[in-house]
């Protein structure tokens, strides 16, 4: 089976006029969410636990309310391309995330019913993970149901437009990004075959050459905005800029001007704090993390290294006020090489083993928070009764011994010499009890914090990995940039296109200058690039002469002889070549051996019962929701009779 790849006609990426333009007003899409959240809250009237709600059982669960909730999208018919239905529908993934939103917060208001709401925010985290699981065009769930940026009418006004996509993030709506709809439209933008559209950075469109073989149609500036590439070059700019940092520090030379790799060790450094502050300035407070923190304290200190590297140059060499700057600029320097390894860690998060480690890391520190709030507490009543004490006399001598102490003693390192003589008895009773409640209390809480954390990550590993996935791959893209140089490259878009051209020059003609300079600098990425992306378009060519996703035949699995995809020396490509080959075998051996395998598979279909989780509990789904209907109706009827018989006893 081989065919030559320049003879089959591929067909296209479908245009956007052949997709169902989203055009949902934010009123519209309150109204929507009002329906379903109504739905949601009709459903689940009481609190369950997630094991209760998921079961094969599950009364919460089900088709009909499935359907119910795509009807309450409204529209007309049943959501086939062409219908206002589908248009609308598009939204659903979208409000359902709003809906966990509202429910999520309702619970952090009203503790009493805590976990009601939680239950109906994950009733509806479900329901949109069903949504994103059974949508067969990849083409509309992608760019309309995930992509697509929606606004709702809040109190009278219009939110800022967000999609369903980075709201899941945002939220750490582990369930629906654990979907395989949501995986794959991240497996797409992590590629680049869906990319920021030119004329609305915002919004996203198709990579149109997917399926082109050429090499030089790949040679393109544009595909440096693809998330694999930029990670793969920010982690090669910053085994660099490891290389300078090392160089510079083990040969420090504080009576010498500045050598060549604590120059580009600065200039690097001040690249990466233009693009942190260009990236915060377009996503806002939403950009700060964790790992930004990490890195903003390595810049930090890199920074006020070179301050103090910078004074000490406005002395003469031989000057005393020169060599103690120099010492304090190398010292503080030094101290920032646990940042720079660490920092390499933040481009290896895309295995799965230094991702899930990442993940409980970060945990950790948030879990320490606690901890420390309530050693700064008691620290600081235990330390003003012993200062206290020290000055009790007129003097204060020890203070700074008093520091050092239960200092040590935080750290595990309990020391009772001290106290001798120091304000007999109330100094070593008051010590006692602070070495009591940090050892036994407090650094026993901060054990349980940590395992509690630790456990929560494992338990969910998987989840959380592919959170942490989503949310590496949003952090290329949610700060659109019509041109992206890559930090320290943008200095010199700095040096060499802003501050000459931008300010007088015509936008086309300043674009086009800008194109050829990034075609330079980026020159040997683009080669790579254009290389992997010229192969990886000749499986995707083939794939859809086939009929099948562009993501298909991506490994060769020894269970199924027709996946994979393979190119020979002549290049023929070639599908399925060892199931044919087997069937040839089986042919030429036994002939006793072989079946007929239709006949074999519709035995199997017919003698075989499909698994009906209803046959395992005692009452099918469809039972209990014709008994909460009855109960529902009898109640009603109750509250009718106590009614009249109240008005005619008041008559």
């Amino acid at each position: 089976m081989s065919t030559d790849l320049a003879s089959v006609p591929a067909p296209l990426v479908p245009a956007q006029d052949d997709l169902p333009l989203v055009q949902v007003s934010p009123k519209q899409v309150l109204k929507i969410a009002l329906r379903v959240k109504k739905l949601i809250d009709t459903v689940v009237p009481i609190q369950l636990t997630e094991e209760e709600v998921i079961k094969p059982s599950s009364i919460v669960l089900t088709e009909k309310i499935f359907q119910l909730i795509l009807e309450a999208a409204g529209g007309k018919g049943d959501g086939a391309p062409g219908t206002s239905s589908r248009r609308y529908r598009a939204t659903l993934v979208f409000v359902l995330l709003v809906i966990k939103k509202w429910n999520r917060r309702a619970a952090l208001s009203l503790l009493y019913d805590s976990d009601l709401y939680n239950t109906r925010a994950f009733v509806a985290e479900c329901y949109a993970k069903r949504i994103l699981d059974t949508e067969q065009d990849e083409y509309y769930m992608f760019r309309d149901m995930l992509c697509q940026r929606y606004s709702i009418t809040v109190h009278g006004s219009d939110s800022a437009p967000a999609n369903a996509l980075e709201l899941a993030a945002d939220l750490h709506s582990t369930v629906v990004i654990g979907s395989s709809g949501y995986q794959r439209c991240m497996k797409w933008l992590w590629r680049g075959w869906m990319v920021q559209s030119d004329q609305t950075p915002t919004e996203y469109d198709f990579y149109a050459k997917v399926n082109d073989p050429r090499f030089w149609s790949h040679f393109d500036p544009d595909r440096i905005k693809t998330p694999k590439y930029q990670n793969y070059i920010q982690l090669l700019v910053s085994l660099i800029y490891l290389a300078f940092y090392s160089y510079a520090v083990n040969n420090a030379n504080p009576s010498a001007s500045l050598i060549a790799s604590e120059l580009w060790l600065y200039l690097f450094t001040f690249g990466f704090i233009l693009d942190e502050i260009n990236k915060l300035l377009n996503v806002g407070y939403a950009y700060i993390g964790f790992w930004n923190t990490f890195n903003d304290t390595l810049y930090i200190l890199v920074v006020v290294a070179f301050g103090f590297r910078c004074a000490a140059l406005t002395y003469s060499k031989s000057s005393d006020q020169r060599l103690s700057y120099d010492l304090a600029a190398y010292h503080i320097l030094s101290c920032a090489a646990p940042l720079i390894w660490g920092r390499l860690l933040l481009f290896l998060d895309s295995v799965r083993f230094f991702g899930a480690m990442l993940i409980v890391l970060k945990e950790l520190m948030k879990e320490s928070i606690i901890f420390f709030v309530l050693l700064v507490v008691v620290a600081g009543g235990f330390l003003q009764a012993f200062i206290g004490l020290d000055i009790a006399d007129g003097t204060r001598d020890v203070t700074m011994l008093v520091v050092q102490v239960m200092t040590r003693t935080v750290l595990d390192g309990i020391d009772f010499e001290w106290m001798d003589g120091f304000a007999p008895p109330y100094g070593e009773v008051l010590y006692y009890i602070f070495t009591f409640l940090v050892s036994t209390l407090l650094l026993n809480i901060l054990v349980a914090l940590f395992n509690s954390a630790y456990q929560n990550i494992y338990d969910n590993a998987t989840d959380e990995y592919l959170a942490s996935m989503a949310q590496k791959t949003l952090r290329f893209i949610r700060a659109p940039d019509e041109n992206v140089f890559i930090p320290p490259l943008n200095l010199l878009e700095l040096a060499f296109l802003i501050l000459p051209f931008e300010w007088w020059m015509d936008a086309s003609m300043y674009q086009r200058i800008n194109r050829i300079f990034m075609s330079i600098i980026y020159s040997p990425f683009l080669l790579l690039i254009a290389v992997d992306e010229a192969k990886a378009a000749r499986r995707v060519l083939y794939n859809r002469s086939k009929g099948v996703h562009d993501d298909a035949n991506e490994e060769d699995e020894e269970w199924d002889l027709f996946d994979g995809f393979t190119i020979d020396a002549h290049g023929i490509h070639s599908y399925g070549a060892e199931a044919v080959q087997m069937e040839m075998a089986i042919e030429a051996g036994d002939p006793e051996f072989k079946i007929d395998e239709d006949a074999f598979q519709k035995k199997v279909e017919k003698q075989v019962p499909n698994f009906d989780p209803q046959r395992q509990t005692g009452i099918s789904a469809a039972k209990a929701e014709e008994l909460i209907a009855k109960i529902d109706a009898l109640s009603a009827l109750v509250e009718k009779l106590t009614l009249e018989k109240g008005q005619s006893s008041s008559s």
